[in-house]
């Protein structure tokens, strides 16, 4: 089985059908499989995904499992440890994929050893036209060209999660190595993010590459109600949180320990001694600083624990 695609569902009955539609679609001489998570929905997502998917009569091996514990960073644990592919793909339920998709996926991975983490050119799909404050933050949805062409990623421009993919024995290690995200992602009505980040942060500090590939094509159907300030506003406030806790994993980044450790003291003192007095101008921003004071401040002991974890975990963990 050389891919795993995972999609992870919250009531997603109303936009679940182009989902697995364009998965129908794949044009590919690999065997693959889909798992779709169901994370405590209440509509009727398992019947109706269920429906739709013997309705298209694809030759594709298609399970549901269920994850009761809330959260986005849950549902993909679930989703990898019930995954049989070399590869995961992590497809949103609100993301369309190109029909080459996972062909090219796979042959990407394979023709490059030194990727960890492989993310493509997402498409932004609405009803509406974007309004022009959506267009100047589209890269918030996870979406955008990067404004580049295909080329490894460095110092924090970071994969994106919508149609992220990563080796199975990777994430399979760490989760057997009781691996605990500190970052819940997605959670209800919650925007945290990150979880993904984390991911690709780890695999960095292992010696492996990020890579964005323009070959990988995805469409990201965002609702109407979600293309205005205030959803912008949550969607900050949640990186905010996150990158409280991802300045540390870039810190460790740096091998000499030294270095790395006044980054960290240099970043808190920074964020908690100085952001009040120096707020800055732009709405999102300040958001944005809002949640990283909230981690910073409200969160040190889950941190702190996490962050303990981690350093056993990197010592003791390789992945090939």
């Amino acid at each position: 089985m050389k891919t795993s695609v995972v999609i992870c569902c919250f009531n997603s009955a109303s936009r679940i059908t182009p989902t697995l539609e364009a998965l129908s679609f794949q044009k590919t001489n690999c065997e693959w499989e889909i798992i779709l998570v169901d994370n405590n929905s209440k509509d009727n997502t398992i019947i109706k995904s269920q429906k739709i998917w013997n309705k298209l009569n694809a030759n594709i091996p298609f399970r549901i499992v269920k994850e009761i514990n809330s959260g986005l960073s849950s549902a993909r644990k679930t989703g990898v440890l019930n995954a049989k592919g070399e590869l995961i793909i992590f497809c949103d339920d609100d993301n369309h994929l190109d029909p080459m998709f996972v062909q090219n996926a796979v042959s990407i991975m394979e023709n490059d050893n030194n990727i960890g983490a492989l993310c493509g050119l997402n498409e932004p799909l609405t009803e509406i036209e974007l309004p022009d404050i959506v267009k100047k933050h589209i890269s918030a949805y996870a979406c955008g060209h990067f404004g580049m062409q295909t080329q490894y990623l460095e110092d924090k421009t970071v994969p994106w999660g919508a149609g992220l993919v990563v080796k199975r024995a990777f994430l399979s290690k760490l989760y057997d190595n009781n691996f605990e995200s500190l970052l819940s992602d997605r959670k209800g009505k919650e925007l945290s993010s990150g979880g993904d980040t984390e991911f690709c942060y780890i695999l960095k500090l292992l010696g492996y590459k990020w890579k964005y590939d323009t070959r990988l094509k995805l469409k990201h159907a965002i609702p109407t109600n979600r293309l205005n300030e205030e959803y912008l506003k949550k969607l900050y406030f949640g990186f905010g949180k996150a990158d409280a806790v991802i300045e540390w994993y870039y810190g460790q980044g740096h091998r000499n320990r030294i270095t790395a450790t006044l980054i960290w003291v240099k970043v808190y003192i920074k964020q908690k001694l100085f952001f009040k007095k120096h707020a800055p101008k732009d709405q999102f921003q300040k958001e944005w600083q809002k949640g990283y004071l909230d981690q910073l401040w409200n969160d040190k002991k889950t941190f702190n624990k996490k962050r303990k974890s981690v350093k056993t975990f990197l010592k003791t963990f390789n992945v090939s």
